[in-house]
Formats: C-alpha cells, structure tokens, sequence
C-alpha cells in the first residue's frame, strides 16, 4: 500500500503536468498595423502598432502569425543597420503572412534616400506570403533594393516598383525558394557595372513566376529584366517586356549553371547594349550552352533588340535554347535551337498591340487579328513540365483556354501569355465580332 508520501508525490505530478499542459504559449498570433509612420520600436501595442513594432513581435513568437494592412502608405525612417530590424530594412526570421488591401492601396515605401535600405531581408527556412500590396522605394548598397530573400517566400497579388541596388537585383535578390503569382515587377534598377538583374537577380534557389509581368526594368550590366546565375527558374504564363540592359540579355540573361523554363510565355520588347558600347548581346535572351539550359514551349520571343551605332537591330536570343514545340521566335540568327522545332515559327512578325491592361491584374501584349501565334500551339494543350504535366487553362489574364481563335471549328491554345478572344474564368466566351482591339500594330 502506498505511502502518504507516495500519494502526495503521486498529486504534485498530476497537478505539475496539468499546469503544464493547460497553458500553452500562444501561436499563430495576428498584428493590426494601426501607425503609418515607422518610430522608435517599443513593442506592438492595441491601436498603437507600426509594422516595424509587428514584425519584430512576430519574429519572437512562435507559429506562424498574420500581420493585416489597411489601406495607405507604410513609410520606413529608421536610417541604421542591424539583423534585428530596429533599423534600416524590416528582417523577417520566422514564418509570416502580411496581408495588404490591395497591390494599388497598400504600399509599403523604403523611403529611398532618406534611409538607404532595401524594404523586406528575409532570413530562415520559414514560409513568408506578402499578399495584395505594393513595396517601393528601396535603395540597397548590393543587392535586392526591394527585397533580398534568403528564405521561403511568395508573392501574391504584389506590385514591386522604383527600388534600386547598388549591383544586383533591383527589385528582387534571391538565393531561396520565391514564387511569384499575379505579380508586377517595373520600373526597379541596378545603378553600378556590373550590376545584374533590374528586376529580379537570382543567383541560387529556386523560382517559379506564374501570371505575372516584368517590365521596364534597367540593369547597367546583364539581365534587364531577370539575371539566373545559378538555380533554376520557371516563368508560366508571363509577360516579359520593355526591359533594357547595358551588357547582354535586355529581359533575361543566364550564367554560371543556371537553369530556365518558359511555358506560355511573351517575351517582347526587350532591349540589350542599351548603351551603345558594343558589350552586349542577346535583346531578348542571352546565354544558354550545355550548363544553363534554357527550355522553351509555347512561347514567344519576338521584337526585341540590339542598340547598334545607326539602329536597333532585331536580335531575339543569343546562345543555345531547347525547344519543346510551338514556339514563335521572330529572329533566330544569334541563338541556336534544337529539341522539338518542327512546329516552331521563326522569321515572322508576332503581330501584337503594346504592353496594356487586357484586362485581369497584369499587362500584356494582345495578339492582334491575324496574329501566326493564334490557335498555333500544341494541339494537346498548354502544359507546364512533361508533355502530360499540368494544363494551363488560364491565360496570364486568368481568362479561358483554349479558344476557336482563327475560326476553322478547332480550339487551339495560341503561343505566348495571351489567349486571343477569350473571355474570364466562369465567363461565357465572347463572339469574335465584339472583341475591340488597340490600332497599333507592332510588326
């Protein structure tokens, strides 16, 4: 028989692990951002919470919390530098979602020069979603004037604009896993040879873009638009366009082991050698040989350029690039293509309107009547991967794939991130004879 001091030690370990298990630490917390100004952090407070104060409160609980956004501009101003985030960038260390309220009427702003920091640093393994937002204005000495991501990150409904780096990734610098899903990339710079990737450097890990546009980015090195020198990249569905760099590849150049894909991609508009000093090849593509594959299929490439003394001339690619079929790539002189060309149209004009809204959350070329790319791509459909991989339904807009575009009975998907005459989703499609199109036609 026991004890009573049995019995008593017996009661003290029930009652201990009672205690223990009826107070868990809190997780998976949410943060309201009441302040629009960025003061001296002291803690995230009830109606007195800056995003700074947020962060640093999430990154010191644990689970996977949720920081909510209203409408407005989030102006950073703590000039200074440290891995805590008190100063200068907002770090992020552990699993996060930031929730905005729109990519138009939430922006988070670096402040540019008055602080002279990127926006986001993203460290740690944790997954982190910036959703419905707007980030611009960061200035970073190196690398991702934007955001520099070292982690697991993804885009949702985000417009990244007006950020500058010092050498590589004007809006992104990436060495982790980053994906990007209806998002805009513009108008972001890297401003010292030699600088690479205006829009988005990545020099390892892994990216996929889906439904976005990347445009009107400058690079004074290589990689206008995009820069791969290392890791692996997949665009599905996007628009690559307007951007420009001083050495090779005005949208996208790729070195050292890096490896692409593009699925229903345009590609267009891009300009190399922006400076006219004879350095740069590739208007729309540079590199590819045997250690940096570049996989293509259903996608167009045309109407991009090499600044020459007198002219620009049309120079689509330069290197080596591997075709799976159905691709529409106006100027092949600089680039060699093997895999599946039979399909393949090259050395014709794309025939499409500018970079505008067509309508979903990003810009796109419309193929304009008459266009080769319309019902031109695999008849078994727009798939991302193996030719059984995934069926791209969608257009880059989210409108309906595949469509009668040429008007013979038979439903083709068209080449490149635009599906002529289609309509939304959920939508019942339109006739062709209400479709309106843009009077300009680029050729």
């Amino acid at each position: 028989m026991p004890t009573k001091p049995s019995y008593l030690l017996i009661l003290l370990a029930l009652l201990t692990g009672s205690l223990l298990t009826s107070a868990p630490v809190q997780a998976d917390q949410t943060f309201i951002v009441t302040l629009y100004n960025d003061p001296v952090p002291n803690g995230c407070q009830p109606n007195h919470c800056s995003l700074r104060e947020a962060i640093i409160d999430a990154n010191t609980t644990p689970g996977a919390d949720t920081i909510v956004l209203n409408e407005g501009i989030y102006l950073l101003g703590r000039w200074g530098e440290d891995q805590a985030g008190f100063n200068g960038d907002l770090d992020i260390t552990g699993p996060l979602t930031i929730n905005g309220a729109g990519a138009t009427r939430t922006i988070i702003d670096g402040n540019g020069y008055s602080t002279v920091d990127r926006v986001f640093d993203i460290f740690g393994d944790n997954a982190v979603s910036f959703n419905d937002l707007t980030i611009r204005d960061g200035t970073a000495f190196i690398s991702g004037g934007g955001i520099a991501n070292r982690g697991d990150l993804s885009l949702n409904n985000v417009i990244v604009e007006d950020n500058e780096a010092g050498y590589t990734g004007g809006g992104i610098y990436n060495e982790g896993r980053l994906r990007l899903h209806n998002v805009t990339i513009r108008n972001n710079w890297t401003r010292t040879s030699p600088g690479e990737g205006g829009g988005i450097d990545i020099l390892a890990g892994n990216v996929t873009i889906t439904s976005s546009a990347i445009y009107s980015n400058t690079t004074v090195g290589n990689g206008g638009g995009l820069a791969l020198a290392g890791g692996s990249l997949t665009l599905i569905n996007t628009t690559v366009s307007g951007n420009q760099a001083n050495g090779s590849g005005g949208g996208l150049s790729v070195f050292q082991g890096g490896t692409a894909n593009f699925y229903n991609v345009t590609l267009a508009l891009n300009t190399a050698n922006a400076d006219n000093n004879a350095s740069g090849q590739g208007g729309g593509i540079y590199g590819g040989n045997s250690d940096t594959p570049i996989t293509i299929r259903n996608s167009l490439i045309a109407l991009n350029t090499t600044e020459g003394s007198l002219l620009n001339l049309p120079n689509d690619c330069y290197g080596a690039l591997i075709s799976e079929g159905y691709n529409l790539i106006s100027i092949t002189n600089d680039c060699t293509i093997t895999g599946s060309t039979g399909a393949n149209k090259t050395d014709v004009g794309p025939q499409i309107g500018p970079l505008a809204d067509n309508g979903g959350p990003t810009l796109t070329h419309a193929l304009n009547p008459g266009s080769p790319a319309i019902d031109a791509g695999n008849p078994a459909g727009c798939k991302a991967g193996s030719a059984s991989g995934l069926n791209l339904r969608p257009d880059q807009r989210g409108y309906i794939r595949s469509m009668d575009g040429d008007g013979n009975g038979s439903a083709r998907c068209d080449i490149g991130a635009f599906e002529f005459a289609s309509s939304p989703l959920g939508s019942a499609p339109a006739p062709a004879s209400t479709q309106v199109f843009l009077p300009v036609v680029l050729k």
